[in-house]
């Protein structure tokens, strides 16, 4: 186990979790020095989650909605997609990637 550990604290990118609330993205956080979320819902939770890891809230932090609640929606968002390529390198942490996110 801590070899995996060690690989993903090693990682040359910043890993950015994607997703429609940042509850169900915010475990990476607990191993992953960086880590961070990117999501649609400005929930209750954001506060809390927010001591452990940075979260961005399309919701609170951008003046333009998304069509969909569906992590291509929030990927394809140009203030998300902008903030994204500031970052640098990154991997993005999904529940299901599909196709259409891989691009």
């Amino acid at each position: 186990m801590n070899s995996y550990l060690e690989y993903f604290r090693n990682l040359k990118l910043k890993i950015v979790g994607i997703g429609v609330t940042a509850f169900n993205r915010v475990m990476p956080a607990f191993f992953l020095p960086g880590y961070r979320v990117v999501c649609y819902k400005n929930s209750r939770e954001l506060k809390e989650i927010g001591k452990k890891c940075l979260v961005v809230s399309v919701e609170r932090d951008f003046k333009k909605g998304v069509k969909r609640l569906n992590s291509f929606a929030i990927l394809s968002h140009s203030d998300v997609q902008n903030y994204l390529k500031s970052l640098g390198p990154l991997g993005i942490f999904v529940y299901k990637s599909t196709l259409k996110i891989t691009r």
